[in-house]
């Protein structure tokens, strides 16, 4: 398996999640649906990226590390995250092998 950048992360992460890079990285763009979107990319980027919080910042685009650290604790109380990291490291296989 190809070593993963964490924008290819994020991308896989869109697909599975079916929204919009663009609209993820939109840090304005406030709905719940988005804002849980954030954290599981968050979550993903922790897992599969072992990224910093200032660093999955700048990913989105926002320096501010609060921000990724709220959403990664927002993730990590969902009782369905280790499913989400399944589904999402499955995805990630799938693409890395093709």
């Amino acid at each position: 398996m190809r070593k993963l950048n964490p924008y290819d992360i994020i991308g896989h992460t869109c697909d599975l999640l079916g929204v919009r890079y663009d609209d993820l990285c939109d840090t304005n763009y406030r709905l719940r649906s988005m804002a849980w979107a954030r954290a599981v990319a968050v979550g993903a980027l922790r897992h599969f990226g072992s990224l910093s919080y200032p660093k999955i910042g700048a990913c989105f685009g926002k320096e501010d590390h609060t921000t990724w650290m709220h959403a990664h604790r927002r993730f990590l109380a969902d009782p369905e995250r280790a499913d989400w990291i399944d589904r999402i490291g499955k995805k990630l296989s799938e693409r890395s092998a093709a």
